[in-house]
């Protein structure tokens, strides 16, 4: 009775969806695509990327390791998908603050939107979650005539921070938190958001979330590890009703 007790554990571990995830980053890269800002009435303005309800805009998937069944690459056909993402709304972005060459970094806060969506058998949003923190800085470096090539220099931004939300991978959703994301625009000559409302392009990003994939191994090292224990009880408890 305690062996078969002990089997049919191990096999619900072994077999139960999500009940262990691995240790190991998933991460979503992705390429192009570009960043607008648009006036939000009378509060300032805000930065976009993308739209998933069309599949329009966002950056291109260009690879996706360590998800399970999402995993893609190689080329940019290969993943046909797109990330996308909102600033949040809790801060509203002035001129000032796009801008940002003189003033510095600038704390966007929590809320907004982030989206992965994949073209593929599997269909649709892959990934929805809010960021918890992101921070829009201005990365550019190169600032004079003649070291630039160009009086004026070049400007370029990168948006970084953590985000928290829903995977659906391997056939089961679960939470992720503590998911790292940074995007890193293009070097322009002339500053597109002189004005506010604008758009600039983007080189690449990257997005990492940790474990979010079943690890089958290590459910399997798990099971039989639980499973020999079992075997061995159940031998010394055979052994004791035979003295």
């Amino acid at each position: 009775m305690l062996i078969r007790t002990t089997l049919a554990w191990c096999l619900a571990v072994l077999f139960a969806p999500g009940v262990a995830m691995a240790s190991s980053n998933s991460v979503f890269t992705d390429t192009g695509g570009s960043i607008h800002s648009y006036r939000d009435g009378r509060k300032g303005f805000y930065l976009e990327m993308g739209d998933p309800r069309s599949g329009r805009g966002g950056s291109q998937l260009s690879g996706v390791n360590g998800a399970g069944d999402l995993d893609c690459g190689g080329s940019l056909e290969a993943c046909k998908g797109r990330v996308s993402w909102r600033t949040p709304d809790t801060v509203k972005l002035t001129r000032t603050l796009i801008n940002n060459v003189r003033t510095g970094p600038t704390n966007l806060g929590s809320g907004g939107r982030f989206t992965i969506f994949e073209r593929t058998s599997h269909g649709g949003v892959v990934f929805r979650g809010t960021f918890t923190s992101a921070t829009w800085s201005y990365i550019g470096t190169c600032t004079g005539f003649p070291a630039c090539g160009v009086r004026g220099g070049y400007y370029a931004w990168q948006l970084s921070g953590t985000v928290s939300g829903t995977i659906t991978a391997d056939g089961h959703k679960s939470w992720v938190s503590g998911v790292t994301v940074q995007f890193t625009t293009q070097r322009f000559w002339r500053d597109p958001f002189l004005r506010g409302s604008g758009a600039i392009c983007l080189t690449d990003g990257s997005t990492s979330m940790p474990g979010v994939a079943p690890e089958p191994g290590g459910l399997a090292l798990m099971a039989s590890g639980i499973l020999g224990m079992g075997f061995a009880a159940g031998r010394k408890y055979l052994a004791r009703r035979g003295t």
